[in-house]
């Protein structure tokens, strides 16, 4: 993580014309433990822009995999797929492992202490 911090600041901060930003400053990762997991995270991936108030449909969203199923006929599916497995439905905190990057320097933060 902190060589990805790193490597992508510096990037940025070029583009920018900019020092010491940090881009990776607050990050955590979640185990998929089962399929439920998967799907409830495959659908979060779709609707998180609608939730932040990007779009309002996540087929506006041009960087979303939405389209790519919407485009293969998948509509129905997609739609009993967010009806069964909600975005963010039975997240447990205690399975989120956080990594905080300050400086460049990440800390990893134990399940169950994130927070």
């Amino acid at each position: 993580m902190k060589r990805l911090n790193g490597r992508s600041s510096r990037e940025l901060n070029l583009l920018d014309k900019k020092q010491g930003r940090s881009v990776w400053y607050s990050y955590w990762d979640i185990c998929v433990r089962d399929e439920r997991s998967f799907w409830t995270r495959f659908n979060y991936i779709h609707y998180n822009p609608i939730k932040h108030g990007y779009v309002r449909e996540p087929e506006e969203w041009e960087f979303s995999s939405y389209c790519h199923y919407l485009q293969e006929g998948s509509e129905g599916w997609l739609t009993s797929c967010r009806e069964e497995y909600p975005p963010g439905e039975g997240e447990d905190e205690n399975q989120r492992t956080e990594v905080r990057v300050s400086d460049g320097d990440a800390v990893r933060i134990p399940d169950g202490d994130a927070g």
